[in-house]
């Protein structure tokens, strides 16, 4: 899987959206595509888990 990167020296917006834009649709189109809500999601249960563990080794 192809992971767009950042910004490139002299590369315009437009063409950073574009490129982020067509990735997203390539990786819909080949059924690796994760939606937004679902990433977020687990990134949040992660998070609580990771406090939990920190504050109990306090």
């Amino acid at each position: 899987m192809k992971i767009a990167a950042i910004p490139t020296d002299g590369e315009t917006l437009s063409g950073f959206v574009a490129r982020g834009l067509a990735s997203r649709d390539a990786a819909s189109a080949s059924g690796h595509y994760v939606k937004t809500g679902t990433v977020l999601g687990k990134l949040e249960t992660r998070l609580k888990i990771a406090h939990k563990k920190a504050a109990t080794t306090k």
